[in-house]
């Protein structure tokens, strides 16, 4: 069977520079698509409601971490 998607995450400049030449040499060998992948976290949403103070909405972010 042959793969002819890859995909390579790329997360940072400096993972930028040691990932992708090495995944547009594999994806041009084997004739495949290449994909990068970068991911970047949601937006934190915090309900207002039933917080008592500033300790109950840190101890709900530190619930989620």
């Amino acid at each position: 069977m042959s793969y002819k998607t890859i995909i390579t995450v790329l997360q940072s400049e400096a993972h930028i520079e040691r990932a992708l030449p090495a995944a547009i040499d594999l994806a041009v060998r084997h004739e495949a698509h290449l994909i990068g992948l970068h991911v970047m976290p949601g937006p934190l949403i915090i309900p207002t409601w039933g917080l008592e103070s500033v300790a109950g909405l840190l101890a709900l972010a530190k619930e989620n971490a």
